[in-house]
């Protein structure tokens, strides 16, 4: 794979992974909170509400950026069977 592409995919794996992760992190904090309907602190819960769309609106936009990009031809990206390659670890030798 050549070095520009790997780097770039490298970057975008690292972009998504974050607010994924957050993402996941208040999905459980909310679902702590809803296990305790009494005890809910409601600006905290819409705190929390609006991190999570703020997550995915970064999201969006990164994948929408990524979509642009590999249609103006910048990036090109070659589909194989599953197999067909050597393991990465040979690769990178």
């Amino acid at each position: 794979m050549d070095e520009t592409i790997f780097v770039f995919m490298e970057s975008i794996t690292h972009e998504i992974a974050n607010p994924l992760t957050g993402m996941y992190g208040t999905v459980q904090f909310l679902e702590q909170q809803l296990a305790h309907p009494n005890e809910i602190n409601l600006d905290a819960l819409r705190r929390d509400v609006e991190n999570l769309r703020s997550d995915i609106d970064r999201l969006r936009a990164l994948l929408d950026d990524l979509r642009h990009f590999v249609r103006s031809g910048r990036l090109s990206l070659k589909s194989v069977a599953f197999g067909e390659e050597p393991p990465i670890s040979e690769q990178a030798a």
